[in-house]
């Protein structure tokens, strides 16, 4: 009757009082414990399965297939750090990185961009995910003691939310010392199923401490890892730049020896090519200066970070210490565990009290001893849930917050560090690029005005490059005293005794190469012939002294002593 009365797609409903109203829901009501992420695949299996319009009710076709779906889904743990609080991402198999940011903002209202996934211990989850795709995996699995953390990039703020039921916590009291046997067994119960949702709830906060103890020194070593390699990177660039320095030099060099050699063979006739080209080389020594002034913004700027962040790893040793100083939560769930158990423990003697319905005076006094225990038993609880645990989740959380704060506008600026970095480069690698087209330039035009020098050297019926007017000698010194400046172009003449010098150096190298290939082929001879005999042996080499000695040489060898 209740189910045919409600409209489409209510799955629940409350009733406040006897025979009263029903308030229909679409929605599951607030004390069921499923997570919001399964909350949104369960709604609408339970939709269609209450559907009380036959037009609208599932079939079991879609019912198996809803259920497949949904037990093929991986279950993904992430801590959202900003709120404290657990999420949990029910996605398919193959959900990519963009299929959880979704599924995250969709719980959180956090948009995608604002997002920072780690990976605990591996820093973002971006390069674990490209570690898992090159292994052909998806994304990393996840624990409920290992979740990925999540941080509001443009929000520093960290607030531990527990929810109503952490701050207003409250066992049932035992109205009377006298004893009630039903009443009390109750009243037990009652204590029981609250003990119960206090240790799921300390639990809870236990992670909560324990992931937001950890989430800096992963943030810590995001930054060092990104500082580490924007510092690489840099280095890198400076290596290049000194190389394109190089090659610029070299070109402004060439250019100004082909521009004397041009105006020595050509006076007053500069070529239009060479002028361009000494113009498009002013123009890269601009581009030159650009770049230097954007590197020595960036060393400036990888500077401070490098101080901030590598040097003596200022931010994780400054959290190591806030640890160090802040409250420890270890042991918490043991012993909420065991506090549990006794409360239950007093419940079981209670019911089996009420079993009993009549009491000796020795029951009686233990019956009020196991109310007692109780009573101090549900105290212990919740003063360790209240004044332990949260009190040190939201201590954890302030220092969390101040430390965020710097870490936050570090993690800003080395992301914008790494924009001008990119830029940069690109910088460079067009510059490069400007250089390269500016060699072949030049290479064209030297090519040219060799061909030309050539064609008026050939048209003149000289043998060489004909020199002007006035740089002739009726003494020109001859070919083989004569060597060409690389740079001006212009005949150097080189003393005679030089060029005797080398003369006879050669000719010395000759003969000591000819001793020593002789020497060489005399040893081999010398060395088959020790393979005889042993007086052999001594006999030749004896014959090989004497012959070394008296400068002879040996015969040569037959094929049998060989």
């Amino acid at each position: 009757c209740i189910t045919s009365k409600k409209e489409s797609g209510v799955i629940s409903g409350v009733q406040n009082s006897e025979n009263g109203p029903i308030e229909w829901s679409k929605e599951l009501p607030r004390s069921c414990l499923l997570s919001p992420g399964l909350r949104d695949k369960i709604v609408p299996l339970l939709a269609g399965l209450l559907e009380c319009d036959d037009s609208k009710m599932w079939t079991f076709e879609q019912f198996f297939d809803s259920v497949t779906e949904l037990l093929r889904c991986r279950l993904l743990h992430v801590f959202y750090i900003n709120e404290g609080r657990e999420l949990h991402a029910y996605l398919p198999a193959q959900a990519t990185l963009a299929d959880l940011k979704t599924e995250v903002y969709q719980q959180t209202s956090l948009s995608p961009a604002s997002q920072l996934l780690f990976v605990q211990d591996k820093g973002l989850l971006e390069f674990a995910l490209s570690c898992h795709s090159a292994a052909g995996q998806g994304l990393p699995p996840t624990t409920l003691s290992s979740p990925y953390l999540l941080l509001d990039a443009g929000c520093p703020r960290i607030q531990v939310q527990l929810g109503a039921s952490a701050q207003t916590a409250r066992f049932p009291v035992f109205p009377t010392p006298s004893v009630n046997l039903e009443q009390d067994a109750s009243l037990a119960k009652s204590c029981c199923s609250v003990a119960h949702a206090m240790q799921r709830l300390l639990d809870k906060l236990c992670r909560c401490h324990a992931a937001l103890r950890r989430a800096p020194l992963t943030l810590a070593c995001v930054l060092e890892e990104l500082v580490d390699k924007q510092v690489a990177k840099l280095s890198q660039a400076r290596t290049m730049c000194t190389l394109l320095d190089q090659q610029l030099k070299l070109l402004l060099t060439s250019q100004s020896g082909m521009s004397q050699l041009v105006d020595a063979m050509q006076p007053q006739s500069q070529p239009a090519e060479l002028q361009c080209l000494a113009r498009c080389l002013v123009e890269k020594q601009d581009s030159r200066a650009a770049v230097s002034q954007q590197m020595a913004h960036l060393e400036k700027e990888l500077g401070f970070l490098e101080q901030s962040v590598l040097k003596g790893r200022v931010l994780r040793t400054r959290w190591e210490l806030a640890c160090r100083e802040g409250p420890q939560l270890a042991g918490c769930p043991e012993t909420a565990a065991t506090y549990v158990q006794k409360i239950r423990d007093s419940w079981q003697a209670l019911a089996r009290d009420k079993a009993a319905r009549e009491l000796s005076f020795h029951d009686k006094q233990f019956h009020t001893l196991e109310k007692n225990k109780i009573r101090q038993t549900c105290q212990k609880l919740l003063s360790l849930l209240q004044e332990r645990c949260r009190h040190s989740c939201h201590q954890v959380a302030q220092s969390l917050e101040a430390w965020a704060k710097d870490a936050l506008e570090l993690l800003s600026r080395t992301k914008r560090v790494e924009s001008e970095l990119d830029s940069c480069m690109d910088m460079i690698s067009s510059y490069a690029a400007a250089l390269d087209k500016v060699g072949s330039t030049f290479e064209s035009v030297v090519g040219g005005l060799v061909c030309d020098l050539k064609a008026r050297c050939q048209s003149q019926g000289q043998n060489g490059l004909s020199l002007p007017k006035n740089a002739a000698s009726d003494n020109a010194p001859s070919a083989q005293e004569t060597l060409k400046d690389g740079v001006s172009g212009r005949p150097k003449k080189v003393p005679g005794r030089i060029v005797c010098g080398l003369q006879r150096l050669k000719e010395e190298q000759s003969e000591i190469l000819e001793l020593i290939e002789a020497n060489h082929i005399m040893m081999r001879r010398l060395m088959c012939i020790a393979t005889k005999s042993k007086n052999q042996n001594s006999e030749s080499i004896k014959l090989g002294k004497n012959i070394s000695f008296l400068n002879l040489s040996l015969p040569p060898l037959s094929n049998e002593e060989s």
